[in-house]
C-alpha cells in the first residue's frame, strides 16, 4: 500500500535537486575568468576572455603621451581597462575630476553617483553615469604619474552588476 505523505517528501528531494543545479549554473564562472596581466603594464584584472589591445599616441606641448586600452565585449557587458603614463601629472585630485569629466563628455552622459575611493593609499574616484539606455560603472586611480581607468558598461535593461564588479573588484596593482 503507498502512503500518500512520501509524495512530498519525493517533490521536495525533486525541488531541492534542481535548486542546487540552479545555484551551481548561478556561480559557475562566466565561461572562463582568467587573470588578464599585459607584460608591459604593472596591473592585472580578471576578465571573462582576452580583450582587444589598443595603443595610442597623443601629441602634447611636452611631449608624448600613451594610452594603452584593452576591452572586451561580451554579451552581457563591455568591460575595459585603460592606463596612461603621464609625466606631466601634477595634481592627482584635479587629475580625476578631469578623468570623469571627460569620460562623461565622451559618453554624453549623466552622472547618477559618484564617491571618492582608493586602491593601497592611492586616491581614486568611482562613478556611475547614463547614456543613451546605457549604464557605465567607472574607477579611477591615480598612482604616481600613472592613470588607471576601469570601466564596465551594459545596456540599461540588461546591466549585470554581478560580472561588471567582479571585474572592477579585481584590479590589482603588481610589481
Amino acid at each position: 500500500m503507498m502512503d500518500g505523505s512520501r509524495t512530498p517528501i519525493k517533490l521536495r528531494g525533486i525541488v531541492l535537486i534542481f535548486i542546487c543545479a540552479g545555484l551551481a549554473l548561478a556561480f559557475q564562472d562566466y565561461p572562463r575568468w582568467k587573470k588578464f596581466e599585459p607584460p608591459e603594464a604593472k596591473f592585472a584584472v580578471l576578465m571573462p576572455g582576452t580583450p582587444a589591445v589598443q595603443t595610442d599616441v597623443e601629441e602634447s606641448p611636452r611631449g608624448k603621451i600613451i594610452s594603452h586600452s584593452y576591452t572586451l565585449n561580451t554579451d552581457d557587458a563591455v568591460l575595459e581597462v585603460l592606463y596612461v603614463d603621464n609625466p606631466l601629472l601634477e595634481d592627482a585630485q584635479v587629475e580625476l575630476k578631469s578623468q570623469r569629466d571627460t569620460f562623461l563628455k565622451d559618453v554624453r552622459g549623466t552622472l547618477e553617483s559618484e564617491r571618492k575611493i582608493e586602491y593601497q593609499g592611492n586616491p581614486g574616484i568611482e562613478f556611475k553615469c547614463k547614456s543613451k539606455g546605457r549604464i557605465f560603472m567607472t574607477r579611477v586611480y591615480v598612482v604616481g604619474k600613472t592613470v588607471y581607468e576601469l570601466v564596465g558598461a551594459a545596456f540599461e535593461d540588461r546591466v549585470d552588476y554581478q560580472l561588471i564588479n567582479r571585474f572592477l573588484d579585481s584590479f590589482d596593482l603588481i610589481r
